[in-house]
């Protein structure tokens, strides 16, 4: 199956689609991976109550290596490059952050947060 990315639009709607769903169903995890995102939803913080973000590359995608990726597989990561501070208070539950395949090179923002944090080798 060929995945496409996701226009601007898209996935704008799908981020609020998704996130619409965690608040709805009280989801213990949100899975916004693959939708080229460029920064972390505000949205997102009114779900205090997750222990699952995954913020890591498309299904289709996530098994190979990030220096195999061709420009299309690129744009189904997220190209996220900060953690807020935001982030440790807003999930106090959060035990899995997946921030691989994003740009994020520098977790500070995430010490004193107890989390399986997986990011992917490239960073390093």
């Amino acid at each position: 199956m060929d995945v496409v990315p996701y226009t601007p639009e898209q996935r704008d709607a799908e981020v609020k689609k998704r996130i619409a769903e965690a608040r709805e169903n009280k989801s213990p995890s949100l899975n916004l991976s693959g939708l080229g995102l460029t920064e972390i939803p505000e949205a997102i913080y009114e779900l205090s109550w997750l222990t699952h973000l995954d913020l890591g590359p498309h299904d289709s995608i996530s098994q190979k290596p990030y220096w195999g990726y061709t420009e299309k597989d690129k744009k189904l990561c997220n190209a996220v490059r900060n953690v807020p501070k935001a982030l440790t208070s807003a999930f106090p539950n959060l035990i899995q952050l997946n921030l691989s395949s994003t740009q994020v090179s520098d977790i500070s923002a995430l010490q004193g947060l107890t989390v399986s944090a997986q990011l992917s080798s490239d960073l390093f």
